[in-house]
């Protein structure tokens, strides 16, 4: 999650567009052995509430350490003020926090109950839900009409996209592995579900964030989330 908050200030704030592709497509990299490695975890009886704490735990403490150590340098530094939070900035924050903690549990109540490849391929769904979240809310336009030749080609590409995306995704949820029993089939479905809810969160928690990042740096946004999410998934134990 901190390369793709890499990648996304990459996209907003560099000219070049390199290093944001470099870090996507390290996250990529990283997303495919945690989703062997959850697979595994999960499926050798590891309970996911407890996991996702933990995990939450480690993260937030990791990266609290490096945001002291930050800000210790800054107050140091003459000329330097100490951000305050607005209160549209709390509330993205705690949205930061709870999508997160959305994420990392359907994320992994899914991956129990199908294959790792399958979870892998609920990653795809994210630019997916994205395009049509920021479409429907104004941040991103997506003009179908009236409009230059250039930026008309650009939607109904990501339109074709789209179009693509569900029919794969229809056919991988539809047609569950033909080993399965009718039990089995209907976790697998469940287990689709939550990976869908995941890719939800994963999306509230890339809009979220957004707006923080310019202000507050990646490593800061992140802390503060995780430290949020790595306690609510104890409500549910």
């Amino acid at each position: 999650m901190k390369l793709v908050t890499v990648a996304m200030r990459s996209f907003s704030g560099i000219s070049s567009t390199a290093p944001a592709h470099a870090a996507v497509i390290a996250a990529h990299a990283i997303w495919a052995s945690w989703n062997v490695l959850s697979t595994r975890l999960m499926r050798s009886g590891s309970d996911p509430v407890v996991f996702a704490a933990y995990r939450e735990a480690a993260c937030a403490l990791t990266l609290g350490a490096t945001v002291c150590v930050r800000s210790l340098k800054a107050h140091t530094m003459p000329g330097q003020r100490v951000l305050r939070l607005t209160r549209r900035e709390a509330a993205l924050l705690v949205a930061c926090g709870i999508s997160l903690a959305a994420f990392q549990l359907s994320f992994l109540f899914g991956v129990a109950r199908v294959d790792a490849t399958t979870a892998g391929l609920s990653i795809l769904l994210v630019p997916l839900l994205t395009l049509l979240a920021t479409a429907a809310m104004g941040l991103e336009p997506l003009p179908l009409c009236n409009a230059p030749h250039h930026v008309l080609r650009t939607s109904y590409l990501k339109l074709a996209g789209v179009a693509s995306a569900c029919t794969g995704c229809a056919m991988l949820v539809l047609r569950p592995p033909s080993s399965t029993t009718q039990v089995e089939a209907s976790e697998w479905l469940l287990g689709c579900a939550f990976l869908l809810l995941a890719a939800f969160g994963t999306v509230v928690f890339t809009l979220t964030q957004k707006p923080l990042l310019r202000r507050f740096g990646e490593v800061t946004v992140l802390a503060s989330a995780c430290d949020q999410s790595a306690f609510k998934p104890l409500w549910l134990g």
